[in-house]
């Protein structure tokens, strides 16, 4: 397909780049996802076991993510070249960038992060997740890798690459963080202005991309046999990684034909009771300090069992455990159920 487009406009043909076009089109399947989903029912041992889920949920969430950005780009109607999941080598560095959008201007790299709960970016530029109570209270900040950072090594590896092939001269290459979860809320406004321009949410993309299309600061017009000539690069020379955890847990694997898939599901449900059960207890606690009342009048270790048990999803489903009456519900009660609304949207 990609052949037939290129040859079609290097020979002179009317066609143009009115729409997306995914030159490498998104897919849910994952190899990573794949290979560590086929191991799991045979592997035995508890510990290698929880390692595995927890890597098989952080991978769903970034497929959910990446889903995210692909809809909003094919539904941008705006003249672009995609291209998704891309791995290059340059010498002995490896890169592997979510989306490269390619327009008439410049070539734009999406990094998608599908970040959980509230984010603040200080002056200084530094990234921290924030934990809150029910009340809006903050009791815990934590801070992580600067995705910024991360893009800006992209941009810099990439440009080398398609420069040293004589692909680009004056094309800029340009990075994006884009927050692909809905429920994440970005606090950058206080950050510096270089970081508070490359960072969005995803359903900002289209406005993004229009701006970036519409850039009257950028008086370049790239012909459109050049922007499949990158294409074509990016998708040829894209290095595909590898994954093998059948070696690495392989010592941990039934010997037998025979799945473990039973103990497998009680891992994994241990696994989830205990993520959710730190949760509720990092919640009650700060729930009391706010409140100024000792941690079991919130709820005693036995309910917090209770819930674990029950799972509820709603405040009606909340009322049927006891120790939980209707004080009790509309008072915590949308904090607690939250969680595990959370907890059942990643299975």
């Amino acid at each position: 397909m990609l052949n037939k487009m290129l040859d079609f406009v290097i020979n002179g043909g009317k066609r143009k780049i009115t729409k997306p076009i995914f030159i490498k089109g998104y897919s849910k399947e994952n190899d990573r996802l794949i290979e560590l989903e086929s191991i799991r029912d045979y592997v035995t041992d508890e510990k290698a076991l929880k390692d595995i889920e927890r890597q098989i949920n952080f991978t769903k969430a970034g497929i959910q993510g990446e889903a995210n950005v692909a809809f909003e780009l094919e539904h941008s109607l705006l003249p672009l070249l995609c291209l998704h999941d891309i791995r290059l080598r340059y010498e002995d560095l490896y890169i592997q960038l979510d989306f490269v959008v390619i327009t008439q201007k410049s070539i734009i790299i999406l990094e998608t992060k599908k970040m959980n709960g509230d984010i603040e970016i200080t002056k200084s530029g530094e990234f921290n997740r924030i934990f809150k109570n029910k009340y809006g209270k903050v009791y815990k900040k934590e801070g992580f890798y600067s995705p910024i950072s991360q893009s800006e090594r992209h941009t810099r590896i990439l440009e080398k690459i398609l420069r040293e092939h004589k692909l680009i001269r004056q094309m800029p290459v340009k990075a994006y963080v884009i927050i692909a979860n809905p429920k994440s809320i970005i606090h950058k406004k206080n950050s510096p202005l270089s970081i508070q321009s490359r960072i969005f949410k995803y359903d900002q993309l289209t406005t993004l991309l229009r701006n970036e299309i519409e850039d009257k600061s950028n008086s370049l017009n790239v012909k459109e046999k050049y922007l499949f000539n990158i294409a074509q690069f990016l998708f040829e020379h894209h290095q595909p990684r590898t994954y093998d955890y059948k070696s690495k847990y392989e010592a941990y694997m039934n010997q037998h034909t025979e799945p473990v898939k039973n103990k497998r599901s009680s891992i994994k449900n241990e696994l989830d009771d205990e993520q959710l059960r730190e949760k509720l207890k990092k919640y009650r606690l700060a729930v009391s300090r706010t409140e100024g009342v000792k941690a079991f009048m919130v709820f005693t270790n036995k309910e917090l069992e209770e819930l674990l048990i029950h799972k509820p999803q709603t405040k009606a489903e909340l009322r049927k455990i006891k120790g939980f009456g209707d004080f009790k519900v509309e008072k915590y009660g949308e904090g607690i159920v939250e969680m595990f609304r959370f907890f059942k949207t990643i299975e």
